[in-house]
């Protein structure tokens, strides 16, 4: 690629979308251009809500990509193209004017008809009065009657005529407008662009993928089943509500959901000693590495050069096409301190999503750039000064351009020394155990200590190398950019650059929080630990508003029973179920189920979360043919030596009565009393079913102790009986909490 020219824009389009808990993964593909075997290409049109860091590039076998950067851009004005409504704008004024014009003639003649009057002859003294013309007046007074009733009607049709096309050249002037405020519009907003190095021997066009993270995207589960009773099966659809506000319309791409974090920060554990006597400073995390001896030489050849032609002593600013991007300048340098913060490497393992193709990773620009003969060096950027974090420990305060330490520098840098002399006198400890004893304990300090790198500071993907051109001490170093450094090279005024700033800021960490269905559960509620993903069998259009869309991920079959179950204790009714087992490989996550019998929709019912192969129930509502009783008897009775307790006899009968045409599954539960590990003085005997009944336990979201339960086939038109009985014993002097009868 020769110096100067610009990236070869590649088009693409989205193609994969990965939607996670918080946040998606965009996979973009598109074609180099053909003839085109090695250069330097870009992506435009990219949203702000772009984490810079996880732009990955790749390319098939063979090829090699290099020099990942993201930066701003601003899409060129350019002319508007002339649309047909400009044409159309033109006949409507033609129409206008010409209309116009035939109104100011009609109303000149009407003008001018209404002056003609008539007059008699002045009389001539001594003569008798000549006789008027009633004939010509006659026929002048008819003429005029119909000239004014034709200007009449002439008029008020020219004036309806001009008043369509005025409405009609306002319309289209008005449309004109908007269509020019949407190109403006268009024009001025500013998008991220991803540029890199593409070498190899292809001898057809490539295709390209590009893959980033955004924030602003999140979804919900939700469920629809439809079952089919004569055939004993059902089938199970999952659907997922996705909303987001990346920045971007998804058209026709392939979705996925998962219930995973996209990025996650893990950190191993450290274990720390606890020492008596002096106090140690804390370790400090090194970010940066001493930088090479000898980078000053580097230069060398560029200053001779320099110093042999004055011409480049300084240099003009060259005129630019268009707008730089955030990487096409190099920033002023770090401190004069020696040190240089690592740089991001290129990751040569191949990606995920196809063998042999290279990922990498965005790069700051080479040390040094490669070029035949010194050329004039751009002109230094004005930087705010970067944090006295960034220098090591023992570093002079870093200069600014020109030699000078400013005064607000030199104030933080003698305040640091003192309070370091201030604390090293002050951290002295015995060594006497009770001292230490009742020393505090070390708290984490809010602050990172001086000389310890920040979170923003360890972001080495903000980082940009000062250019050849800056002064000694500098080029060469790196220095973090910042939201500001990025827009000022768009060459923006400051209220559009502080709203470009507003926009990378509110965008960069975008929430959608969507108006969830009732019975939906965020997937960090209902997903657990546990990472699944789920792959839509078709394409799908997610528009960038922010509200829930309905994508079907994928359906199943899994064969069904149905159950009727009681709680009589509850409630007198029986309640239809529908069990089955997930039929797939992941969870089923709790989400609300839309449930059709046949095609009726029956009830929505919320799920909870199943596990793959577990037992799925589905409520579906009361069966209005299935009459249940339920009656208590209660005894109390003295028991002991000298009636000295009591014995409260609990006997309960059930009857359960079926008025369906075939035979069903019942499952009637009950509840016995069950004693406290702290109750010593009730005791609970004579426990007795009959038929006989199983325990129940309904699992860890509802833990019922002293649960029961009945299992048996109830035929057509039959009616069951069932009862059980027990005894509870306590001191005579003692009554329950609740009154001795514990059924009614």
């Amino acid at each position: 690629m020769s110096e100067g020219l610009s990236p070869i824009a590649i088009p693409t389009s989205i193609r994969h979308a990965c939607v996670y808990r918080s946040g998606a993964i965009v996979t973009r593909s598109g074609q180099t251009p053909a003839g085109t075997l090695r250069g330097e290409f870009s992506v435009e049109d990219l949203p702000l809500s772009l984490a810079d860091a996880s732009v990955r590039v790749s390319a098939p076998p063979g090829l090699s990509v290099s020099g990942v950067r993201v930066s701003l851009a601003l899409p060129p004005a350019g002319e508007t193209p002339e649309t047909d409504s400009e044409a159309g704008i033109r006949s409507a004024e033609e129409a206008v004017a010409r209309l116009e014009r035939e109104l100011r003639r009609v109303t000149a003649a009407q003008t001018r008809r209404e002056k003609i009057a008539f007059s008699l002859p002045a009389p001539i003294e001594d003569e008798p009065p000549r006789a008027a013309p009633a004939a010509a007046w006659k026929g002048v007074i008819d003429w005029l009657t119909e000239a004014a009733g034709s200007d009449v009607e002439e008029r008020l049709r020219l004036n309806e005529e001009l008043t369509a096309a005025r409405e009609n050249l306002a319309r289209l002037a008005r449309e004109r407008e908007e269509a020019r405020r949407r190109e403006s519009a268009r024009a001025e907003k500013v998008r991220k662009r991803v540029t890199f190095h593409l070498e190899g021997s292809p001898s057809e066009p490539v295709t390209v993928d590009l893959e980033y993270r955004v924030p602003g995207a999140c979804w919900v589960p939700s469920y629809v089943v439809r079952i089919v009773p004569r055939e004993g099966r059902a089938t199970i659809g999952l659907k997922a509500l996705v909303a987001q506000t990346s920045g971007e319309a998804w058209d026709r791409i392939k979705l996925s959901v998962s219930t995973a974090e996209p990025l996650q920060a893990n950190r191993i554990p450290e274990l720390r000693s606890l020492r008596i006597g002096r106090r140690q400073p804390p370790t400090i995390e090194a970010g940066y590495r001493e930088a090479p001896e000898g980078l000053e030489e580097l230069f060398a050849p560029i200053d001779r050069e320099r110093t042999r032609r004055p011409s480049l002593q300084e240099p003009p600013s060259p005129p630019r096409a268009e707008p730089p991007s955030i990487t096409g300048v190099f920033h002023a340098a770090l401190d004069a301190a020696p040190t240089t913060v690592g740089a991001p490497t290129v990751v040569g393992a191949p990606a995920a999503k196809g063998e042999g193709r290279a990922a990498v990773r965005p790069l700051p620009p080479p040390a040094v750039p490669s070029m035949p003969l010194p050329v004039p060096a751009p002109a230094p950027v004005r930087a705010p000064m970067p944090p006295a974090a960034m220098q090591p420990p023992g570093a002079a305060p870093a200069t600014m351009a020109g030699g000078l330490v400013p005064q607000r520098v030199k104030e933080k840098a003698a305040f640091a020394a003192r309070a370091r002399a201030d604390k090293a006198d002050e951290d002295t400890f015995s060594a006497g155990a009770e001292e230490f004893a009742e020393a505090p304990a070390m708290e984490e300090p809010a602050e990172p200590p001086p000389g310890a790198l920040r979170p923003r500071e360890l972001d080495y993907t903000s980082y940009r190398l000062a250019s050849w051109g800056e002064p000694s001490g500098r080029r060469g170093r790196l220095r973090l950019s910042s939201i500001s450094d990025q827009t000022a090279e768009l060459g923006l005024v400051p209220a559009d650059a502080r709203a470009v700033e507003r926009r990378l800021r509110e965008e960069g960490s975008a929430v959608v929080r969507p108006q969830l269905p009732e019975g939906a559960r965020p997937v960090h509620e209902s997903a657990g630990t546990f990472d699944y993903r789920y792959d839509s069998e078709a394409l799908a259009d997610i528009p960038c508003d922010g509200t829930l869309n309905i994508v079907p991920i994928l359906t199943k079959e899994a064969a069904v029973r149905f159950e009727m179950v009681a709680v009589p204790r509850e409630k007198l009714e029986a309640y239809r179920t529908a069990q089955m087992t997930n039929p797939l490989s992941v969870p089923l996550l709790a989400g609300p189920v839309d449930i059709y019998m046949g095609d009726e929709f029956l009830v929505r019912t919320p799920l909870r979360t199943v596990p793959a192969g577990g037992e799925l129930s589905l409520g579906l509502g009361v069966e209005e043919a299935v009459k249940i009783s339920r009656n208590c008897f209660f005894n109390e009775s003295s028991h002991g030596l000298l009636g000295g307790g009591l014995s409260l006899v609990h006997r309960v009968e059930i009857e359960v009565a079926s008025r369906l045409s075939t035979s069903v599954q019942m499952d009637v539960r009950e509840r016995v009393p069950v004693l406290s590990e702290k109750e010593e003085s009730i005791e609970i005997t004579g426990i007795e079913a009959n038929p006989a009944w199983e325990a129940f336990d309904q699992g860890p979201d509802h833990v019922i102790r002293g649960g029961k339960r009945w299992l048996f086939t109830l035929p057509a038109g039959e009616t069951r009986k069932l009862s059980y009985s027990y005894t509870v014993r306590i001191d005579a002097k003692n009554e329950l909490l609740g009154g001795n009868r514990r059924e009614s």
